[in-house]
This record gives structure tokens, C-alpha cells and sequence, in this order.
């Protein structure tokens, strides 16, 4: 697998790592033996890790240019075509799109599986500055070239695979399956959603235009107006100081000054703990491929409010597992909130169905089976 995972698995910022760590803690249970490459600014020298008997991780720093797109297309795919002509893999599998793709630069397509993450043109739309808009141009360009060379895909969600074909980044795939993002098991260990944490809220993820925080303020400080106290609690980081600005004058001319609560960046097992008091989970986003915020919180029987983007009501049944209202209606985001808080036993019944279906979709090992399943079509193939 080729990949991007920190040393310290308790630095995991992104949903790509946190998906890959989970991916690999469902497959520490089965009969497959994984070698790992991740190339990290933070490795100085190539070091292995043993993630668990039958994985192991290799980790080999940026060198030799600044430019990580150059590295990548230059070094980083040599790394790949050595390593792949030494141990002969079943499986070459990419977790990524965009400048990941330059990794498999001088790799055959045969046994080559791509998972792509995000829609490059999705999240163009709601870039600001253009310095961020002009990387995105670069990575689009290279899904539009490099997508082509591959056709064996796994995708996390039907819209993901219908965004990509309609934009005409794919040619002939082969073997495709649609499988959703694994779900670390310790979410799953969250005590049961209590009616005591039915007034805080939690948000977690980068906080950038893309994921609409300032939607969600807004709607807490029209609550207010009503005698409806909500307290919101939010982890991560700002994406640029212009967005910080909106989000922090937001909070002030609503005057919620002592209802937020910013925590930076924190590791799963943290995320974990802020559940435990935390029963709302809002994402007001503007653009999403499948986010694993919301696989979390599901899986911890928190109740999910989220816009009815992307890959989004593949996973939520509206009013069954969770809220889906259109994105930017803050209206309906506030009717939501307000109806929640007058109806607790609506708010019992969603947070146990949302568990539920957790349980039965997004388990680590669930998701490592139908992997495995997908590996063995193509393996096969190619007997």
C-alpha cells in the first residue's frame, strides 16, 4: 500500500491517515501480509515500523528538492518501482489522487489499485486566494492525466465515482466497487449518547469556507435569540487567517464568546473523549466526498447534522440516522437544533439507530474484508 501515515500515529490531522491506520487495523486481523510506504517531511532517515505480526511500515523522508509534487514524480516513484520489483506484490495499492498519483509514475497498470479521495474540482470551487487555487489547478491536471493510466478503482462513495466519470478523468475500468471508509473500533467504545449532552455540539475537521463553520455559528446565535442555549466545540485547525477573521467576528457579533470552545488539532483517542460530552455532531459543509468525521460520530451514537452534499446521503438516512438540510440553509439547520432540543426521545432513537448502522458499515474489519474480497478479483484476474 503507498500511502501517507505519520510515525507518531497520534498525529494523524487528515481523513486520508485516518482512514489508512483504520484500514490497516482491520486487516491486522486477517490472512495478508501488507508492506506500507509512506514518505513523510518529518522522517529524516528511512526507518521500518512493525504496525502489527503481519504489517509493517516503511518510511522514507522527502530529499533532495523542495518541490514535493517534483519528489514525488522524480524519487518517490523510483522508491516504489524498486520496492515493487523486490517483493513482487499481489496488490499495489494507492490511497490518494492528485500529486499521490506521481508515486506510481513508473508503475504498470496489471495489478495497480487506486482509491481516490477527494473531488479536485469539487473543492476548487470553495478555494480562496490564489495561491491554493493554482495548486488546485496542478492537482487537477495531474488526476486528468494520470487517472487514465489506471482501471481498477475503489471509491468511497457512488458520487465520487459518478463526479470523477462525469468530469471524463477515467477511461475503461475494469474492476470497481464502491466501498465506504473504515471507522477506528475505539469509537465504537463511546458510552451511549446520554440526554444531559443534548446542548453541546462538536465540529470536527480542518475550518476553512469549504466546511461552512460560519453556517453553523450563525444558526447557534439565532438559537440564542430563541432561549436556546447551544455550547459548540471545535476541533481543528483554520485553514488561513481571512477565514479565521469571518469565523471569530461571527462568534462575537452573535455573542457566543463563552459557548465556543477552539482545541486544535487532536488525536483519535481525544476525539473519543470529546464525544463522551459532546452529543450533536453538526458538519455544515459545502463539498464533501464521504467525510470520516461523520463515520466517527455515527459510530460513537452521536447524532449527525449535515449538509445533503456529495457523498453524504449515501450514508444518513434523513430523520432515521441522523439530519440532512441543504447546504447554506441556516433556517433549516436552526429548525433542526430546535427540534431536537424540544423532542428528546427522538434525539434517544436516532443516536442508537445512527450506532447501529455504524456497526453493521463502517467496522475496520468489515471494510478490510470487502478490500480483501476486491484484492482477491483482481489477483485472480491476473493468476
Amino acid at each position: 500500500m503507498v500511502t501517507s501515515i505519520p510515525e507518531n500515529l497520534d498525529n494523524i490531522t487528515g481523513g486520508v491517515e485516518s482512514v489508512t491506520v483504520n484500514l490497516l487495523q482491520g486487516f491486522s486481523d486477517l490472512d495478508v501480509e501488507f508492506n506500507v510506504i509512506s514518505f513523510r517531511l518529518e522522517v529524516k532517515k528511512p526507518s521500518v515500523v512493525e504496525f502489527s505480526p503481519n504489517i509493517k511500515i516503511f518510511y522514507y523522508p522527502f530529499r533532495y528538492i523542495k518541490s514535493i509534487k517534483l519528489f514525488l514524480f522524480l524519487f518517490a516513484s523510483l522508491t516504489i518501482k524498486k520496492q515493487a520489483e523486490a517483493w513482487l506484490p499481489d496488490i499495489i495499492h494507492l490511497q490518494g489522487n492528485g500529486s499521490s498519483l506521481l508515486q506510481l509514475a513508473r508503475l504498470k497498470n496489471k495489478n495497480v489499485i487506486i482509491t481516490p479521495h477527494a473531488d479536485q474540482k469539487g473543492e476548487y470551487k470553495n478555494l480562496t486566494g490564489l495561491k491554493k487555487r493554482m495548486k488546485q489547478k496542478i492537482s487537477i491536471f495531474i488526476d486528468h492525466i494520470a487517472l487514465r493510466k489506471f482501471n481498477n478503482f475503489i471509491f468511497i462513495s457512488e458520487y465520487l465515482r459518478n463526479s470523477l466519470n462525469n468530469n471524463k478523468l477515467l477511461n475503461e475500468v475494469k474492476f470497481q466497487d464502491v466501498i465506504f471508509n473504515p471507522v477506528n473500533s475505539n469509537f465504537f467504545k463511546v458510552k451511549d449518547n446520554e440526554l444531559k449532552n443534548r446542548l453541546n455540539i462538536f465540529y470536527v475537521g480542518q475550518i476553512s469556507k469549504r466546511k461552512g463553520l460560519i453556517d453553523l455559528i450563525k444558526a447557534i446565535g439565532e438559537l440564542k435569540k430563541k432561549g436556546i442555549v447551544y455550547n459548540l466545540n471545535v476541533a481543528g485547525d483554520f485553514s488561513d487567517s481571512l477565514y479565521k477573521e469571518v469565523i471569530l467576528s461571527g462568534i462575537k457579533e452573535n455573542g457566543l464568546g463563552s459557548q465556543v470552545n477552539f482545541y486544535g488539532w487532536l488525536s483519535q483517542n481525544k476525539i473519543v473523549g470529546l464525544m463522551e460530552n459532546n452529543g450533536i455532531f453538526v458538519l455544515p459543509s459545502n463539498q464533501e466526498s464521504l467525510p470520516v468525521s461523520i463515520i466517527e460520530s455515527m459510530s460513537g451514537g452521536r447524532i449527525v447534522i449535515a449538509t445533503e452534499v456529495g457523498g453524504i446521503p449515501e450514508i444518513i438516512r434523513n430523520g432515521e440516522t441522523g439530519f440532512l438540510y441543504k447546504k447554506n440553509d441556516i433556517k433549516q439547520l436552526v429548525d433542526i437544533l430546535e427540534a431536537l432540543y424540544n423532542n428528546p426521545s427522538s434525539y434517544e432513537i436516532v443516536s442508537r439507530n445512527a450506532r447501529k448502522y455504524a456497526e453493521n458499515n463502517f467496522s475496520s474489519l468489515i471494510v478490510a474484508k470487502k478490500t480483501k474480497d476486491f484484492y482477491s478479483k483482481i489477483v485472480n484476474q491476473y493468476a
